[in-house]
């Protein structure tokens, strides 16, 4: 076996396909932390840590909710009700209802992580 082969390209593979085969709270646990490391914060005592991440989780998908419901008229946003408010409510209605209403989730999903990830970052330089 050649020792000089690079294997950038297969961890590369690996990790795209770790990344498409992963939940959507596993993407954002990632993210979480991800943005927690970069703020220096990998130091904090485990609990500590987990419950700040979990905070953090909340706010995002707070915002991530936010963004995506603002673009509803409201007709559709009195459909989402009635299924939230249901007794069984069904992911498949709520993703319906979005798709009549020309929402892009996907891309209303990473404008907003951007944007709170800048949010969150810049908060740091800041108190600096």
């Amino acid at each position: 076996m050649d020792e000089n082969v690079d294997n950038t390209n297969i961890n590369l593979t690996d990790e795209q396909k770790m990344l498409e085969q992963a939940t959507d709270q596993e993407l954002l646990d990632a993210f979480v932390e991800d943005m927690m490391t970069e703020r220096g914060l990998k130091q904090l005592e485990e609990t500590a840590f987990a419950a700040l991440k979990e905070d953090l989780k909340q706010r995002l998908n707070f915002q991530i909710n936010r963004a995506i419901l603002v673009q509803l008229p409201d007709e559709k946003l009195d459909e989402i009700a009635k299924v939230i408010d249901s007794e069984e409510p069904k992911a498949e209605e709520i993703d319906r209802i979005l798709n009549e209403a020309n929402v892009d989730v996907a891309e209303t999903t990473r404008e907003t992580m951007k944007i709170f990830r800048e949010a969150y970052l810049g908060a740091e330089k800041a108190e600096a």
